[in-house]
């Protein structure tokens, strides 16, 4: 049996392992395997085991928070990164270096000008202008304090999404924050607290295999965990997230808030008689009778429920009030530069690295947005083509109608390849 916790958040069931207690504990192990293994195989996360496990040792897939050493990747398995300049995988080959202090600096510091013409919003700030050496010189430091805590993210996975995500107390039970500069919100706070206090109860609660497995290490929920939070944020804050992530070869799955699962639910909803109609297709198959859980996992289906879930809710994408794109649209791009592979699943998009992918770079990430003008409201017809075409494979699969007559081009079709899990 694996040591593995279900903990239900907002009704969609997540799997992880209780390696925060160093030991299963039965008392939560409540809700069946199917359940359990629902959000790591739908976002097509699949860890293997080290070298030295046998096979028939190791649990069941699904996501861990083991600490690095406990857990590796599918491809060139990733051990850690210390504090010396390598992250290193477990076949012993030695993946891109991450940046020292002085090399990360000097690699912001050829790219301020960018990063102040095209965020001039910051430059805005009272009092925290980073127009000023002195505020934009710490900018940076906790930029690359980010970066370095990024390559311990327990998980090997980054959760992206909205505001709410780092403020869903249920989230942060199951996933932890960054941290790395403190964080951000009051709610935050008090969801790490409440937190931290179940873990502990968990570890300090009688445990059937205490004599097999003593650890009871506490491994907190802040600092490493996989939701950014994070004091003194900046565009250039974000931009090492996803860097250090992309260097370090982790995951990435977009999380959706409570109002987010809603309208998926509305989504499925209307795509009822579409099931119908396919079901009739598909009546060769299956004496006559197609499962519903077949029809929803074919690639027909995907394509049309993600392509009307994100058609319903482009405020995910672009701040239509403030007419900007959103943190996450940059992120998105970011990946897309990176080489990363979209993996559509049920309810959850994931995204796994290519390891014959360039090596990610912030000279790379910010003259790809500038040259896209993420800065220019004007551009927002070339943006979302671009992230169209990045997740579902086709321009105008997702865009606002107003954008319609500057998309003079043909259906453009193509971007990183598309997996349906």
């Amino acid at each position: 049996m694996s040591d593995a916790v279900d903990l239900p958040v907002s009704g969609f069931a997540l799997r992880i392992r209780s390696c925060f207690t160093g030991s299963s504990n039965q008392a939560l192990q409540k809700i069946s395997v199917e359940r359990r293994e629902g959000f790591a195989l739908g976002s097509g996360i699949t860890p293997r085991p080290p070298a030295s496990v046998k096979r028939a040792q190791w649990p069941e897939p699904g996501l861990s928070l083991c600490p690095p050493s406990q857990v590796s990747r599918q491809k060139r398995p990733y051990l850690s990164c210390t504090g010396q300049v390598f992250c290193r995988y477990q076949d012993g080959e030695t993946a891109m270096p991450l940046l020292q202090w002085r090399e990360f600096k000097r690699e912001i510091d050829a790219l301020v000008t960018i990063y102040r013409q095209d965020n001039a919003w910051v430059g805005k700030w009272k009092g925290a202008s980073w127009n000023f050496e002195f505020h934009m010189y710490h900018y940076i430091r906790a930029a690359f304090r980010l970066y370095r805590a990024t390559a311990e993210n327990r998980l090997k996975y980054v959760l992206l999404g909205g505001t709410e995500i780092r403020k869903n107390a249920e989230y942060i039970l199951q996933f932890g924050v960054t941290a790395a500069n403190g964080i951000q919100d009051d709610e935050t706070v008090q969801g790490v607290s409440q937190a931290d206090a179940f873990r502990t109860g968990v570890v300090t609660a009688p445990r059937a295999q205490a004599a097999v497995n003593p650890d009871n290490r506490i491994i907190q929920a802040q600092g490493g965990g996989s939701i950014l939070s994070e004091r003194g944020w900046t565009p250039i804050l974000n931009d090492a997230l996803i860097i250090g992530s992309a260097t370090a070869q982790h995951d990435f799955v977009i999380a959706l808030d409570q109002y987010e699962q809603g309208i998926w639910r509305e989504c499925e909803a209307s795509l009822k008689p579409h099931l119908a109609r396919m079901h009739a297709r598909y009546a060769g198959r299956f004496g006559g009778n197609p499962p519903e859980s077949f029809l929803k996992n074919t690639e027909e289906y995907r394509l049309m429920v993600w392509q009307r879930f994100f058609s319903w809710n482009m405020q995910m994408f672009w701040d239509t009030k403030l007419n900007i794109p959103r943190v996450l649209t940059r992120e998105l791009l970011g990946l897309s530069m990176f080489g990363y592979e979209v993996k559509l699943g049920d309810k959850q998009i994931g995204f796994k690295p290519n390891t014959n992918a360039p090596d990610p770079t912030f000279a790379a990430y910010v003259n790809g947005l500038r040259a896209l003008r993420m800065h220019d409201s004007r551009a927002r017809s070339n943006i979302m083509q671009a992230l169209s075409t990045y997740l579902l494979g086709d321009n105008h699969a997702i865009g606002f109608t107003a954008d319609q007559n500057t998309v003079h081009t043909p259906p453009i079709t193509g971007g990183q390849p598309i997996q349906f899990v």
